[in-house]
């Protein structure tokens, strides 16, 4: 776990409505655009906007002393045999290092809210918090665990056959 200083400006965590979806869409849009730049999901940042408006999924922002860092989306999802309910984390994002100052504090703004997560799963009676991410060790910091690993193989041409593969037809 990483240390936490508290800040003597408390975190405020707000969940977005959708009828003020609109309003904050520009800062939910650039860390959206800033996600989809590094890992190249298969969503774009039109589709978050269209979920959370169709109260498929919910955004909250995260900010102190009425400054914004960051956000966080997720929405609810069963699993198809045992039913149980878990909150996916779809998207999580802190303003850039070179924007940050002392007092934005962002480890303890990503421990509260991870704390504000488990609040969700608690009264929504869900099973786990998920969430999938590229940056390894980094959900460890927060008391998530590893539990699959995903391997990708790339399809080459109409064909479909495997990338870099000896195997001939």
């Amino acid at each position: 776990m990483i240390p936490i200083q508290l800040t003597t400006e408390p975190v405020v965590i707000t969940p977005v409505r959708p009828t003020e979806l609109h309003s904050v869409w520009p800062f939910l849009e650039r860390g959206l655009s800033d996600i989809v730049c590094k890992i190249e999901p298969d969503w774009i940042p039109a589709d978050v906007y269209g979920a959370i408006r169709a109260e498929v999924a919910t955004a909250v922002i995260v900010t102190r002393a009425e400054r914004r860092l960051g956000f966080g989306i997720w929405h609810k999802q069963e699993r198809p045999w045992s039913h149980k309910l878990d909150i996916f984390v779809w998207a999580v994002w802190a303003i850039p290092l070179r924007e940050r100052i002392p007092s934005d504090n962002l480890p303890e703004v990503m421990y509260r809210g991870i704390q504000y997560l488990y609040g969700v799963k608690a009264a929504l009676g869900a099973n786990a918090v998920i969430m999938v991410s590229s940056r390894k060790g980094f959900a460890r910091h927060y008391g998530f665990k590893q539990r699959f690993i995903t391997y990708e193989v790339l399809l080459n041409g109409s064909r479909g056959r495997i990338a870099n593969s000896n195997i001939s037809d």
